[in-house]
């Protein structure tokens, strides 16, 4: 977003959105596995660069292990047949996520790829970590670009701060956690400046997006899973919320979305029909999307799971 004013930036029902996360994590003295226990926000304090992408509520079970997260979506139109985006055959995007024997990620890989075996883009992040600071290394396989990211850690205020500022790339991000937070700062190039302020419980995480310190968009998940996101200021006076609507146990939903004006429901739909199952562990392992009450629109199921041993993409991605 060049610089520009933050109401003209609302126009239209678009969210401002998000890019792929640098993630990283670093044991460091300011925060102990002993001080927060074995839980998410004890997860969520080892592993700074991660935010709401994993709910993992025990770290013994990821440790040493790589967690996949592999997605298949399409479009139903009024002919039946099925639409892949720009592909022509069915595609599957997929997720790593590799954690050392501590717990802490070390690596990151994703993968679009056709069923056909098609590869339609590939990235990996791979991390190293030392006492003050830590590198990341960004591999883009489509541009054939590697880049390099150092940050620098260190105490301030009895949080723990995470910085990288890249004048070659015009990069700044600045990351401050706290026992049950972390508040993102970042700026890119002549971007307006953004900041992401995270509250982690034993089972949810909340979150705020602001631009230019103004508050765009609120979201709040479940295990790892988003239950509702509401855009800020949309039309200038009102409200966008996109929610799912689940029963006591957070297994079968309906998503809607509401446009508040002046604090009254203007507008009212029932888009779809959202189905998760829990392992044993306690994460969604499963989640289906598929349209409310009729066949045409879109389709998509999510499998997430931990590897005990490494599978054929990941003895390639690692």
């Amino acid at each position: 977003m060049k610089k520009q004013s933050f109401n003209k930036r609302q126009n239209g029902i678009a969210f401002v959105v998000s890019v792929f996360l640098i993630s990283f994590c670093i044991l460091s003295p300011a925060f102990s596995q002993e001080d927060a226990g074995n839980s998410y926000k004890a997860f969520m304090q080892k592993n700074p660069f991660l935010t709401t992408e994993l709910y993992i509520n025990n770290m013994d079970l990821i440790k040493g292990k790589t967690v996949k997260v592999a997605r298949t979506s399409y479009e139903m139109d009024e002919e039946g047949n099925k639409r892949f985006g720009d592909s022509n055959c069915p595609c599957v995007s997929t997720t790593y996520y590799k954690f050392n024997d501590e717990g802490l990620l070390e690596g990151k890989y994703y993968l679009l790829k056709e069923t056909s075996g098609t590869v339609l883009y590939k990235r990996k992040w791979v991390y190293s970590y030392g006492k003050n600071k830590y590198t990341s290394i960004i591999t883009d396989y489509k541009r054939d670009e590697e880049t390099k990211y150092v940050y620098k850690v260190s105490k301030k205020d009895g949080l723990l701060e995470v910085k990288c500022k890249d004048s070659k790339s015009q990069y700044e991000e600045t990351i401050l956690i706290g026992e049950d937070t972390k508040v993102v700062n970042e700026q890119r190039g002549e971007w307006n400046p953004t900041k992401r302020e995270y509250t982690y419980t034993d089972d949810s995480c909340f979150t705020k997006f602001y631009v230019d310190d103004n508050l765009l968009r609120t979201s709040n998940y479940y295990r790892g899973k988003d239950t509702t996101s509401v855009q800020e200021q949309y039309q200038e006076t009102g409200k966008l919320i996109m929610k799912i609507d689940f029963n006591s146990d957070f297994t079968e939903g309906l998503s809607k979305t509401e446009i508040l004006m002046n604090g009254e429901v203007s507008e009212e739909k029932t888009n779809g029909v959202v189905t998760r199952k829990y392992c044993s562990a306690g994460y969604a392992d499963y989640e289906s999307r598929k349209p409310y009450n009729q066949t045409v629109g879109p389709y998509s199921e999510t499998v997430v799971e931990i590897l005990d041993s490494a599978d054929e993409v990941t003895k390639l991605g690692f």
